[in-house]
């Protein structure tokens, strides 16, 4: 179960305010770290730079392990031959889904986000299809993906629609272009 995106911006801010409305969630950082340390959020707003790329390719721009709001969430201790890490994901938390953002790269590009889950439950059922129906408002539909308005101006002016900006120009989503 996923939905994949390209939001700009504050795109993915009004989305996700409707889909907290329909749902009760938090948002908790997640990652593979030196320090046991991920902030949880009670809204999307309180999240600094959202539809801001944060990384060099989608996957690694910043996520957020979305569950129940008031959930404790489970930090996983990992022993790794540098150390001790700790990891907060899906493994330990299955009554989560997880929310990539993507974001813009200047006016480059704009990476692919996605909400996606290891998980089939009523929770992460009933956010994705929160999430689905505010997009379907919100963003324009190019085959199974989701382009958010200030996304798509940007790809107008000449911004890619990309996994990374390493990633070869053939494999960049293209509005124009005739899907098959």
């Amino acid at each position: 179960m996923g939905l994949m995106f390209f939001a700009a911006h504050d795109d993915l801010i009004p989305v996700m305010l409707d889909v907290e409305r329909a749902v009760p969630i938090q948002y908790t950082r997640c990652g593979n770290t030196e320090r046991n340390d991920f902030p949880t959020y009670s809204s999307i707003t309180q999240i600094e730079g959202v539809g801001v790329a944060t990384g060099t390719q989608s996957v690694l721009c910043t996520g957020h392990l979305i569950t129940p709001r008031g959930t404790e969430v489970v930090v996983r201790t990992v022993q790794t031959i540098h150390g001790v890490r700790y990891a907060v994901d899906q493994l330990l938390n299955n009554e989560s889904t997880r929310l990539l953002q993507g974001g813009a790269v200047g006016d480059l590009a704009v990476y692919e986000g996605n909400l996606g889950t290891a998980y089939t439950s009523g929770f992460t059922r009933k956010v994705h299809a929160a999430m689905r129906r505010s997009m379907l408002k919100r963003f324009a539909k190019y085959g199974i993906v989701f382009i958010g308005p200030k996304a798509e101006a940007m790809h107008r002016a000449g911004a890619r629609l990309t996994i990374g900006l390493d990633s070869p120009p053939q494999c960049d989503l293209v509005m124009d272009r005739k899907l098959e």
